[in-house]
């Protein structure tokens, strides 16, 4: 990004982040794409992130949502009504590694529904 734009996007809504506008080169990200492109990187998924020289792995979150009838696909206007729930981060989130992590939080809640037994661990 340039030093203008960042001057003019970010310094609005961050008063002092000037400081940081050196480390928005391309140079401060060349040292985790060099590492990521080696043979010493063992990471073979995921997302980083290198801004104003902070490196960090970016994980996606989940957040536990509304659910739908288990015994049909919820209609469109279910799920507008439930949508407030869907997108909600008050009952938190989880962070699955895989799309098998994913289901686990689903199913300790389908479950009851259903009389079954939990899910172990």
């Amino acid at each position: 990004m340039s030093q203008e734009w960042y001057e003019e996007m970010v310094g609005e809504v961050h008063p002092g982040a000037d400081i940081l506008a050196p480390a928005h080169d391309p140079s401060y990200v060349t040292p985790l794409v060099v590492y990521l492109a080696s043979e010493q990187n063992m990471a073979t998924r995921g997302f980083h992130s290198a801004t104003g020289g902070r490196f960090a792995k970016v994980v996606p979150a989940v957040r536990h949502g509304g659910l739908g009838p288990l015994a049909r696909p919820a209609t469109a206007e279910e799920t507008a009504q439930r949508f407030t729930d869907i997108e909600s981060a008050e009952h938190g989130y989880d962070l699955p590694e895989s799309v098998i992590d994913e289901d686990r939080p689903v199913l300790e809640r389908r479950l009851p529904q259903t009389g079954s037994a939990a899910v172990g661990t």
